[in-house]
């Protein structure tokens, strides 16, 4: 059967299941699913106008006029900011190719190049509209995090501005209307709700609150909690590990928007908003570690015998 996709693009699709229907076939090459996919639990190939890498390096010449590379290419996918190409026959020789709208991507990632060099922040700001893996993503945050500069003061700006915000959310109380959570992922999100890492994040959901004498942690042990499995249990495998991370720092994500939303309506002249987005988003995630290890380190051996007991229940439901 043929389908079109968002850019008018005509694509032969193979069905090898009958209980695939043509709606679910257009959600599955609507965005960045790959050919030769699975989706829906049934075999899903879509052939037709993928384009190659030099196709793709040709356009970002021709609308951007600046060079691209092969290395630059093969870096970016390298960081998980390119979805990697499939070969679209099953020929051992098939060119990897891409759907087309990776080119809007890939000049996005071209363009961050004007804020920064390093391909490490470009991750972390292009993670905020195209997801990144989560290792990619992790790893992003441990090379980022030694190169902020003036590491302490930019650290007490972001911990002020995240004390702000939870004093700001008790003060405001629960949301007055719960907000409607998107039931699909190719919906647009609804009103009061953010996609972070692909994770819908409310826009009212308040940090934990710092308690008056915690302080945030000195820049020695930064990458230490980055390395950390997250919710301090080691025998949590590192796949998973990364998974919590991923969705703790889309958390972070979230939090910054709502900081940025509230500054600007107030004047935009903040101190916080003159830290680097990325720098921003680095020091929320390293706080928010910090202080879940904190809070972990204040319970009660009571405390701690009750949650053991509660895990081995867990595993028998």
């Amino acid at each position: 059967m043929k389908v079109t996709d968002a850019n008018g693009l005509i694509l032969t699709v193979r069905v090898d299941a009958t209980m695939l229907t043509s709606g679910e076939i257009q959600r599955a090459i609507s965005g960045d699913w790959h050919p030769n996919s699975q989706f829906g639990g049934f075999f899903l190939a879509a052939h037709a106008n993928w384009v190659t890498e030099g196709w793709l390096r040709q356009q970002v010449r021709e609308l951007d006029g600046a060079a691209l590379v092969h290395e630059q290419f093969q870096e970016f996918l390298r960081w998980g900011m390119l979805p990697q190409g499939q070969p679209d026959t099953d020929s051992p020789n098939a060119r990897p190719k891409w759907n087309p709208d990776v080119l809007e991507r890939l000049r996005e990632i071209r363009r961050l190049g004007t804020q920064t060099r390093a391909l490490c922040r470009r991750a972390i700001l292009i993670h905020e509209r195209w997801p990144l893996p989560f290792a990619e993503l992790r790893q992003a945050f441990r090379e980022t995090a030694p190169t902020i500069t003036a590491p302490k003061r930019k650290m007490d700006k972001v911990h002020a501005a995240a004390n702000w915000l939870a004093a700001w959310d008790q003060v405001q109380g629960p949301a007055v209307q719960e907000p409607d959570y998107p039931t699909s992922w190719d919906m647009p999100l609804a009103t009061g709700w953010r996609m972070e890492a692909q994770i819908p994040v409310a826009l009212d959901q308040g940090p934990v609150v710092a308690p008056e004498p915690w302080q945030p942690p000195e820049v020695g042990r930064w990458l230490g909690l980055l390395n950390a499995h997250v919710n301090g249990e080691p025998e949590v495998r590192e796949g998973m590990d990364n998974a919590h991370f991923y969705q703790l720092a889309g958390e972070q994500y979230a939090r910054n928007f709502r900081l940025e939303e509230l500054m600007r309506q107030n004047g935009g002249q903040q101190a916080y908003l003159q830290i680097p987005k990325e720098d921003r988003i680095v020091l929320l995630t390293v706080r928010e570690l910090a202080l879940r290890q904190w809070w972990r380190s204040q319970l009660t051996e009571e405390q701690r015998r009750q949650q053991e007991r509660l895990r081995r229940q867990l595993t028998r439901l």
